[in-house]
C-alpha cells in the first residue's frame, strides 16, 4: 500500500459522476444541512447520542465539500475561479489506483455508515417493544 497526498479538483460527485453539475450539488448539500437540522431540532433526533454524532458527521462532511463547491477555497488554473471539491487523500494498492478524497468524504461515508446502522438497531428495538407489549402479564 502507498499513501501519497496528491491535489485533485472534481466538479461532479462520487467517483466524479456528474463533471460540470457543481450548482446541482451545491443546491442538495444545501437542502441536506436543512434537512438534517430540521431532524435534529423539530423531529427531536438530537435526543439520541447515536444519531447526533451521526447526522454530526454527514453536516460537517456536507458543509466541507459545500466549501470547496462555492469556490471558497481560492484555487484558481489559468485565471478561472475552480467550483470543485478539492480531494488530496491518494491511496495505491498493488496496482489498483483507489479514488482520491477528502475527510469530507471520510465524515460523510462514516456517518452513512453509522445512519445505516442506527436504522437497523431501529427496527430491532421496534421489534422488541412490539414483542414486550403482547407478552401477558403474569397473574398473582
Amino acid at each position: 500500500m502507498q499513501f501519497r497526498l496528491y491535489t485533485s479538483f472534481n466538479e461532479g460527485a462520487l467517483w466524479g459522476i456528474g463533471q460540470g453539475f457543481t450548482a446541482v450539488f451545491a443546491g442538495l448539500s444545501l437542502l441536506a444541512i436543512v434537512g438534517i437540522v430540521l431532524w435534529l431540532f423539530a423531529f427531536r433526533g438530537a435526543a439520541s447520542l447515536w444519531l447526533t454524532v451521526t447526522l454530526g458527521l454527514v453536516m460537517s462532511g456536507t458543509l466541507g465539500n459545500l466549501y470547496d463547491r462555492l469556490g471558497w477555497h481560492g484555487c484558481e488554473v489559468a485565471g478561472r475561479q475552480l467550483f470543485a471539491v478539492r480531494d488530496f487523500l491518494s491511496f495505491t494498492f498493488g496496482t489498483y489506483h483507489y479514488p482520491i478524497f477528502n475527510f469530507a468524504d471520510v465524515f460523510l461515508v462514516t456517518g452513512a455508515i453509522m445512519l445505516g446502522l442506527y436504522s437497523f438497531l431501529m427496527e430491532i428495538e421496534a421489534a422488541d417493544g412490539a414483542k414486550a407489549e403482547k407478552k401477558p402479564e403474569a397473574t398473582k
